[in-house]
């Protein structure tokens, strides 16, 4: 029987903050003036980091912050939500085949064929040219991808990406597992992590980190 689902550490994700972060401010970037009148939701926004800029850079508008469902966001990407010249922004990891994520797949498989398939599976994010047809039908499109080349510290115990990935993308395989198990697939996972993100002279690696971007606005 698998344990019920963990919530989520924010001292984990916390640890990379400014990383994760990033992403969020280069979308804000591109976000155009919005109309005069209306709020903004924060979809996904978690400890609400994202909030502070928001309200910087559109002050006087009501902010909603929403997370833990992933329906929301489909429903908000009906353009019929969004008043005339708004914009619906989104950013979104694309590492479905990064070596961070697929060695998750591949020895969760292997090691516990009785919870987890081996299979390739659908990758949960589509690629740009699918986004973008996707969604030039509904209004003013732009999509975009912006691979990261991020610089995880030295860390005291634990290969940098591992910590990276345990707030994320490991989540749904610790939960299914016993901590003695857990133990076992972290010491192969780590022993993946150091041949493909090797560790720099510093102690630091070099992580790069794929991000699908895009922006739809209601034209009429």
């Amino acid at each position: 029987m698998r344990k019920p689902p963990a919530d989520w550490n924010p001292a984990a994700y916390g640890r990379f903050r400014g990383l994760r972060l990033r992403p969020a401010l280069d979308l804000l970037a591109r976000v155009a003036d919005l109309p005069a009148a209306g709020g903004m939701v924060d979809l996904g926004c978690g400890n609400g980091v994202v909030g502070a800029a928001l309200k910087q850079r559109f002050p006087g508008r009501v902010l909603t912050g929403v997370d833990g469902s992933t329906a929301m966001l489909a429903e908000a990407g009906q353009a019929g939500s969004l008043a005339p010249g708004g914009t619906l922004a989104v950013q979104m990891p694309r590492q479905y085949g990064a070596p961070s994520h697929r060695f998750l797949r591949d020895f969760a498989a292997d090691m516990f064929p009785d919870r987890f398939a081996a299979t390739e599976g659908q990758p949960p994010v589509m690629t740009p040219v699918e986004y973008h047809r996707l969604l030039a039908p509904l209004g003013r499109a732009d999509v975009w991808e912006i691979d990261y080349v991020q610089r995880l510290e030295p860390a005291a115990s634990g290969h940098p990406v591992r910590l990276f990935t345990e707030a994320t993308a490991m989540r749904p395989y610790l939960d299914a597992i016993s901590a003695s198990e857990a133990a076992e697939f972290i010491q192969r996972y780590e022993a993946a992590l150091a041949a493909a993100y090797p560790v720099e002279t510093d102690g630091a690696v070099l992580f790069p980190f794929r991000r699908l971007f895009f922006t739809l606005t209601r034209t009429e």
